[in-house]
């Protein structure tokens, strides 16, 4: 029988419960006790998604207040009728009334009324004195201007007189001109009516003349 190594045998004394099968390699095809190392794992992220939600909805939320705003804005600007600068005019200038300025108010219900002539009935009046308006009147008898010519005379006539004679004119004569030029607006501010049709007419029929 061969001697052991000492050295083995004092090995072997240390560590007692290990054996030659134990220290041998493992067989093939055995599963080895470690496995081999896998690649990194993509852990999938919700953040893009959250951000472009976001997104969207930030931008949806700015083109509604846009959208209010841009509406408001055009129902601020729209385009008043003659009619309704003209009367607007009119009721600022009542505090020249309350405050005794004839010269000024007279001033101001002339060109107001004037002005609104021009742009509804498309009259030169802003620039004429009241004897050449009136006598364009005569000859614009199909203007619905005409049947108001002559109350339209006497209201430019006391207005040349308070701005050009210095005329007095009171508070209450200074409140019926403002009236007078305010009816004369909301009377001419619609369209004139279409003229009656006759009921006896009927619609133009033409006969064939055989040939």
């Amino acid at each position: 029988m061969k001697a052991m190594n000492p050295a083995r045998r004092a090995w072997r004394q240390r560590h007692p419960g290990l054996t030659a099968a134990a220290l041998a390699p493992a067989a093939a095809g055995a599963r080895p006790d470690i496995r081999d190392i896998r690649g990194p794992i993509e852990i999938p992220t919700v953040w893009p998604t959250v951000l472009m939600i976001a997104g969207a909805a930030a931008l949806a939320v700015l083109l509604g207040v846009l959208i209010y705003w841009l509406v408001r804005r055009m129902r601020k600007a729209r385009i008043k009728t003659p009619a309704e600068i003209a009367l607007q005019r009119l009721e600022r200038a009542r505090a020249l009334a309350r405050e005794g300025q004839a010269m000024k108010l007279a001033d101001e219900l002339s060109d107001a009324v004037r002005e609104y002539i021009q742009a509804r009935f498309e009259l030169r009046a802003p620039h004429r004195t009241t004897e050449e308006f009136l006598h364009e009147l005569l000859s614009a008898r199909q203007s619905p201007v005409a049947a108001h010519r002559e109350a339209l005379g006497e209201f430019l006539g006391a207005c040349d007189l308070a701005k050009f004679a210095r005329f007095t004119i009171d508070v209450e004569h200074m409140n019926a001109m403002l009236d007078a030029a305010e009816s004369f607006v909301r009377t001419t501010a619609a369209p004139a009516p279409a003229p009656p049709r006759d009921r006896d007419s009927g619609p133009l029929v033409t006969q064939e003349v055989p040939a």
